[in-house]
C-alpha cells in the first residue's frame, strides 16, 4: 500500500516489530507485561514483535503503553529536515559535519564509544571509536562506557540526553559529548542537559553529511561530566558560547 508508521519517540529498526522491541526494552518491560497492559495475550506481542503482525488496534494500545504518539503515512512523503537530520542510526545523510569531529578528536583522539553509529565496521563507520551500538543493538538498551560521542536520531533526543546524563551519573560512561539541536525551551533540554553539562552553543547553523543547505536550528555541544580544559580546547577551534555547568539549589 506505500504506507509506513511514523512517530515521535519511536526507534530506528528493520521492521515495525523489532523498533517496538527496543522501545519495550527501554521501559524494561518483559513481554508478559506488556501484554498485560494491552489486555492481549503474551503471544500476540511475540508475534508482533517477531513478525511485524497484528491489529492496527492493538498496535494503537501498544503505542500508547510504550509512550509514542506514531501515524500512518505515505512512505514517500517528503520529511522535513528536523524530523531527520544527524539521525545517523538511519540516513548517511546526517554525519555529523567533519570539521567539527576533526575538533573533538584533536582534544579526545578515539571515542570509546558510538552508541548510535550506522556500522560496526570500523573501516565504514563515520566516527573514530572503539566500540559502536548500531539499530540492531539499540544503545539505549545497552550500559555505555569510558568516554562516549552520541549524535543522536532528532527524533528522540530526549531519551537519548537522559541517557547520557543518567550514564554518567551512574558512573557508567566517564564522559559524553552529544551534538544536539539547541532547543532550550524544550523539556528534554532542561531536565537533561540545562545544569547537568557543560555546553557549547555553536555560532551559525551546521551542514549535515550531504546536505546542500544548513540546517533549520542552530546546534550546541553537551558535555556531560567532561574536564574543563578539554572544553575549553574545544572552544578554542569552534566559535561558540560555553554555558557552564552550573550548581541548581532549591531557595
Amino acid at each position: 500500500m506505500g504506507l509506513e508508521i511514523v512517530g515521535r519517540g519511536l526507534p530506528a529498526g528493520n521492521n515495525i516489530g523489532q523498533r517496538i522491541e527496543h522501545l519495550r526494552k527501554r521501559k524494561q518491560l518483559s513481554k508478559s507485561e506488556l501484554a498485560r497492559s494491552v489486555d492481549v495475550a503474551r503471544q500476540t506481542i511475540i508475534r508482533l514483535e517477531s513478525q511485524s503482525t497484528g491489529r492496527v488496534d492493538t498496535l494503537s494500545r501498544v503505542f500508547d503503553v510504550l509512550g509514542v504518539k506514531a501515524k500512518i503515512e505515505p512512505k514517500d512523503k517528503k520529511k522535513r529536515f528536523t524530523e531527520n537530520a544527524a539521525n545517523t542510526s538511519t540516513s548517511d545523510e546526517w554525519y555529523t559535519p567533519p570539521h567539527v569531529l576533526d575538533v573533538l578528536y584533536s582534544v579526545y583522539s578515539v571515542f570509546d564509544l558510538d552508541p548510535c553509529s550506522p556500522t560496526r565496521d570500523e573501516g565504514k563507520a563515520p566516527v573514530k571509536a572503539k566500540k559502536y551500538f548500531t539499530q540492531k543493538n539499540d544503545g539505549l538498551s545497552l550500559p555505555w562506557c569510558g568516554v562516549v560521542f552520541m549524535n543522536p536520531p532528532y527524533s528522540d533526543v530526549a531519551s537519548w540526553t537522559k541517557k547520557a546524563a543518567d550514564s554518567v551519573e551512574r558512573g557508567d560512561a566517564k564522559t559524553v559529548v552529544g551534538l544536539v539541536p539547541a532547543r532550550t525551551d524544550t523539556k528534554w533540554w532542561n531536565n537533561n542537559c540545562a545544569g547537568k553539562a557543560d555546553i557549547l552553543f555553536l555560532h551559525g547553523r551546521l551542514k549535515f553529511g550531504s546536505q546542500t543547505n544548513s540546517a533549520p536550528f542552530p546546534s550546541a555541544l553537551i558535555f556531560w561530566n567532561a574536564d574543563l580544559v578539554q572544553i575549553q580546547e574545544t572552544q578554542k577551534a569552534i566559535p561558540s558560547f560555553h554555558m557552564p555547568k552550573m550548581a541548581i539549589s532549591a531557595e
